[in-house]
């Protein structure tokens, strides 16, 4: 078991080396492009090989969330109207929060891409 735990965190240690670089990724935050372009490499090439639990796991995490979306849609709305109506009042203009918005949009869906690539891909 430890064995096996000391394989996964090394996988995931050795593809955030690669996802982040001066050049290509020197902000994590700003995932889409050469972040992702550096991760989506990482898996392609298969060394090493990602641990089938972890995919297991991956499938597992993206269900709940998309439950919990699902479940909570009109929580979140809610929510979104009070973070919207709290932005606003700190002098964030409607414009300005809807282009934030758009832009972590983005964001979350090349992490989605990712997380698609890393299930998809071939484990051992």
């Amino acid at each position: 078991k430890q064995w096996y735990q000391r394989r996964v965190r090394g996988y995931f240690k050795a593809l955030f080396s690669a996802t982040h670089d001066e050049a290509t990724c020197p902000v994590i935050g700003l995932y889409c492009g050469g972040c992702q372009d550096n991760a989506d490499g990482f898996i392609a090439t298969g060394e090493p090989a990602v641990p089938c639990c972890t995919q297991d796991a991956l499938d597992s995490i993206s269900e709940s969330i998309y439950e919990l979306i699902a479940d909570y849609s009109n929580i979140a709305t809610s929510i979104e109207a009070d973070l919207k109506a709290a932005v606003e009042a700190s002098g964030v203009s409607t414009e300005e929060y809807e282009a934030m918005k758009e832009v972590a949009t983005e964001q979350l869906g090349c992490i989605e891409e990712t997380y698609d690539t890393l299930s998809e891909s071939d484990c051992a």
